[in-house]
């Protein structure tokens, strides 16, 4: 099961123990904490890199996870083998694998890649410490690759906060002077009665947010005022109906459109951040996270 929304996520666990295990033995740790919480250990890493893109509502890159997950996947699914069955003879290959799959990921420059390649990272230090626990020369392999690792996350990890923070678009501002209406942004207006000389009218705009599904409401988020009741007299009408139409030149000047104009663009500001803030409690939590690790990594 994921975690719940305030709780703990995977890919936060496995840095923990990234940070606080790999100092000292592993084996006796590898089951009880983990693996521990997974119910499907053969997507462990799939499962991590959908609850990081849940919780960041963001959508998933799918053709990075069928391309390049299923070797991380499987090392993690071995991993869990040998914790199992203490069988050294898995060990050697998967510190390749590994191995291979960290260079394989570094190039790319997404939130899917950046934290797979930590959380492989993680994963092939635990490999090299189950080594070492055999082998005393890999006791130095171990801090080669624990400084490397670290210097490459420390360099990388800033990325997951800018692409977070690109994630969402400044908003659209209404201009009262332009008085544009095409999807997305503009006005819509509705009568209150036929017998009154008032109308309602509520100004929209709104604000991209990337990492939505394109041509959906998610993408392009929709921010509006409340309606607002305004004199007719401020807008054409149509010939055939009397129905106001247009906000005319006069209108564009009244104070109450342009109250309503400077509310609209405020409130997109205030929704974007907000918006924008949910990612990046998350993202500040696994910057944080793997800076943590680091510290454990670079001193090993």
């Amino acid at each position: 099961m994921p975690p719940e929304e305030s709780g703990e996520l995977n890919f936060q666990r496995v840095m923990e123990f990234g940070a606080d295990r790999l100092a000292g033995p592993v084996i006796g740790f590898l089951l009880t904490e983990l693996f521990s919480q997974q119910n499907d250990n053969s997507s462990m890493i799939t499962q991590a890199i959908e609850e990081i893109c849940a919780r960041l509502t963001k959508i998933i890159d799918n053709a990075f996870l069928r391309e390049y997950i299923a070797d991380t996947n499987s090392i993690a699914s071995i991993l869990f083998s040998y914790a199992q069955t203490r069988d050294e003879s898995l060990l050697d290959d998967l510190f390749v694998r590994a191995s291979d799959t960290v260079h394989h990921l570094r190039p790319f420059d997404t939130i899917e890649s950046i934290t797979t390649c930590n959380y492989v990272c993680t994963l092939h230090l635990t490999i090299t410490r189950a080594l070492a626990e055999n082998n005393s020369g890999y006791n130095e392999v171990i801090r080669t690759l624990g400084r490397d690792y670290a210097a490459w996350s420390e360099s990388k990890v800033q990325r997951i906060i800018d692409l977070t923070n690109e994630s969402v678009e400044e908003p659209v501002f209404f201009d009262n002077t332009m008085m544009p209406r095409y999807p997305g942004i503009g006005y819509s207006i509705t009568e209150q009665s036929s017998s009154s000389n008032n109308c309602n009218i509520v100004f929209f705009t709104y604000f991209i947010n990337r990492w939505g599904v394109p041509e959906t409401r998610d993408y392009q988020r929709i921010v509006q005022t409340e309606p607002i009741s305004v004199p007719k007299s401020l807008f054409t009408e149509s010939r055939a109906t009397g129905i106001p139409q247009e906000i005319t030149q006069e209108g564009r000047r009244d104070p109450i459109i342009i109250a309503a104009i400077n509310s609209l663009n405020e409130r997109a500001m205030q929704e974007k951040a907000a918006f924008l803030e949910e990612r990046m409690v998350t993202a500040n939590r696994i910057r944080d996270d793997i800076l943590r690790a680091c510290e454990t990594w670079r001193n090993l």
